[in-house]
């Protein structure tokens, strides 16, 4: 019955911990969990398979294009060729950046590949495709982002980026006038630190912050 009483006790205790912890370490930023980022299989350019469990453990920006997308998309392609300049190669938790194709029809590999060929877009950038039915539920229901082809093909919808986390929760919509780079990085920076210091008490501190909704 004793050590019973120490575990409610210690249990009781801990979201007082968690307080003092979140008082201590102040200012401490966190990025809100919006809601589960959507479920995929779709194909990247080398015509490989690509899930979003493939995702998992890792920080992902998405976009939205399609291979004769023009103005509608630069704002958006400009931003990501931007934070893959800027990104460090050697970061602890890696981030990838993925552009979903919008496209009519599903776009072939060769026709991803000219099309990151034609827009400069690097190799290290995963560019997805698949049937068009299971792309407008993942962007349009899953993204919640709008968009549509008009009489002469071309693609209308508003800039938006996404970022999800490595447990694949959405943690941040950039829409419209999308956030520089910089701001960009460093909510991924946010979402990093995040990951590696949430554990033992510190993690109390991180879902205190949550709570407290200290966003930046």
């Amino acid at each position: 019955m004793k050590s019973s009483s120490r575990i409610l006790y210690v249990l009781a205790l801990l979201p007082i911990v968690a307080v003092l912890l979140f008082a201590i370490l102040r200012p401490l930023r966190v990025l809100p969990r919006i809601r589960l980022a959507p479920g995929y299989a779709l194909f990247d350019q080398t015509g490989a398979r690509v899930s979003s469990e493939d995702m998992r453990g890792q920080i992902t920006l998405y976009g939205f294009s399609s291979t004769e997308c023009g103005q509608p998309c630069a704002g958006a392609e400009e931003v990501m060729a931007e934070v893959v300049a800027q990104l460090e190669s050697d970061r602890v938790i890696p981030v990838e950046l993925v552009t979903i194709a919008l496209d009519e029809q599903k776009a072939a590999p060769e026709t991803l590949r000219a099309y990151a060929d034609r827009k400069g877009i690097e190799r290290s950038r995963r560019l997805l495709t698949g049937d068009p039915n299971q792309v407008k539920l993942v962007v349009g229901g899953g993204f919640s982002t709008f968009y549509q082809t008009d009489q002469s093909g071309q693609l209308e919808m508003d800039p938006a980026l996404m970022l999800v986390d490595g447990l694949g929760i959405l943690r941040a919509e950039y829409r419209g006038n999308l956030p520089s780079a910089s701001a960009i990085l460093r909510d991924i920076d946010l979402l990093t630190q995040e990951a590696l210091n949430s554990t033992g008490l510190t993690r109390y501190a991180y879902e205190a912050a949550h709570l407290f909704l200290c966003y930046p």
